[in-house]
């Protein structure tokens, strides 16, 4: 993961900043809706969102279907043995360990198609009418299929936190796309549809990554995978519930509308320029191509095509924390003498509590900062501008150097320690 990143930002940015003449970049920027000065006042990043971006899109797509070729076997094989479970009987039914009581395939496979069918005769979703309204419920089968067995693959190698669902919806848009011109449903018409194809795909990537970070933990303490499905089944509701209604209020707050200055929607405008530029023949192709290209050559050279692909098309801010983690987890593990890998660990459980953390942060200061009773208050004191709770005064993003700096030395710390039967 960390090589993609690093040659994404130490090869391919300083390489295309002597190719790609700056004009080109600035009108590139400009059709992303981002500001063309960025290229000025920021090189890289403005690099990074007018083309790596686009290579890091094809890479991930296509070590994606690499990584749903290898996995089909074990795809297959869930699948006889849930076809085994369904046929057989309640003899066979009962004969199931309890931990290894599924939710019946039936079902999941009645309610996916129940929700193609859905997509294709309901007035309000922009699928093209009927009958070609049919091929998007189709579209939402394959990719769905695709995309939430490379989700679950890519939790187990570098957790949920880093799932690339922007780079799979991405895939999904491609793909979407092409499939329309193929069949000579190309213009303004259906950028709607394939936004719709590419919306559902990306809610059910984004289960599947957390439903299997879910289940593997049940497996760990001895779970029914049946009752937590269930749970799972409740959360989504409740979940998109409140999501759908949060969305709204920020939209309609005074840091609104979504995807403006104080609400930048970065990927949302990716995706719109993506699905634009498709259906209008007018692609960078020759950048995904490249993507593509090298996640072949990075799996033929041994390595995780897919973890590869996934620091491509991360921007460095995140990838660097998590390299920064391994050489913490390497450091652990030569002052403790010995390679842990229990998944119970100290430093496992501080890790996880930091993820958890570091969301429900995030959450409360969009709650503060749209919530009429606090937003005076914040903004007052300035908190993510000038002001912080460590330093105040412009150098304050060495504060959030120190509190990171904190944060490593006391997971260190509890990652030496040893689990308290």
């Amino acid at each position: 993961m960390v090589s993609g990143s690093v040659l994404s930002w130490m090869a391919l940015i300083p390489l295309l900043s002597m190719l790609v003449p700056e004009q080109a970049v600035r009108d590139q920027l400009a059709l992303l809706g981002k500001s063309p000065d960025m290229i000025t006042t920021n090189p890289p990043r403005a690099i990074y969102e007018a083309y790596i971006r686009y290579i890091g899109a094809g890479a991930v797509a296509m070590a994606g279907l690499m990584t749903l070729l290898r996995t089909l076997p074990t795809i297959f094989g869930s699948v006889r043995d849930s076809l085994k479970t369904m046929f057989g009987g309640r003899e066979a039914a009962l004969a199931v360990k309890r931990t290894d009581r599924d939710f019946p395939i039936l079902w999941a496979l009645v309610g996916s198609l129940a929700l193609a069918l859905l997509v294709a005769i309901l007035p309000n979703v922009p699928a093209g009418g009927f009958p070609r309204s049919l091929i998007t419920g189709l579209l939402i089968l394959v990719f769905g299929f695709v995309f939430v067995a490379v989700s679950s693959r890519i939790v187990g190698i570098i957790g949920s936190s880093s799932n690339p669902i922007s780079g799979m919806t991405i895939a999904t848009l491609l793909g979407t796309c092409m499939v329309f011109l193929t069949m000579g449903m190309g213009g303004d018409a259906y950028q709607g549809a394939a936004l719709c194809v590419g919306s559902i795909v990306c809610v059910a990537a984004a289960n599947a990554g957390a439903t299997s970070q879910d289940l593997k933990t049940g497996f760990l303490v001895g779970a029914t995978p049946l009752r937590q499905q269930l749970g799972l089944i409740i959360g989504v509701i409740v979940s998109v519930t409140v999501i759908g209604w949060t969305l709204i209020f920020m939209h309609g707050s005074n840091l609104g509308p979504i995807g403006g200055d104080k609400l930048p929607a970065p990927q949302g405008t990716l995706m719109a320029t993506i699905i634009k530029g498709v259906l209008a023949r007018d692609l960078p192709w020759g950048f995904i191509f490249v993507g593509a290209a090298l996640a072949v050559v990075v799996q033929l050279c041994g390595v995780s095509g897919l973890a590869w692909a996934v620091g491509a098309y991360l921007p460095i801010s995140t990838t660097l924390p998590i390299f920064l983690g391994g050489c913490l987890r390497w450091l652990s593990d030569k002052l403790r003498g010995e390679k842990d890998e229990s998944e119970l660990s100290t430093g496992m459980l501080f890790s996880t509590g930091l993820v958890a953390g570091g969301s429900i942060a995030g959450l409360l200061f969009a709650v503060l900062s749209t919530w009429p009773i606090t937003e005076g208050i914040v903004k007052k004191l300035g908190i993510g501008e000038h002001w912080n709770f460590f330093v105040l005064g412009e150098q304050s993003v060495w504060s959030g150097v120190l509190a990171f700096a904190v944060l490593c030395v006391i997971l260190l710390r509890r990652s030496t320690r040893k689990v308290v039967a």
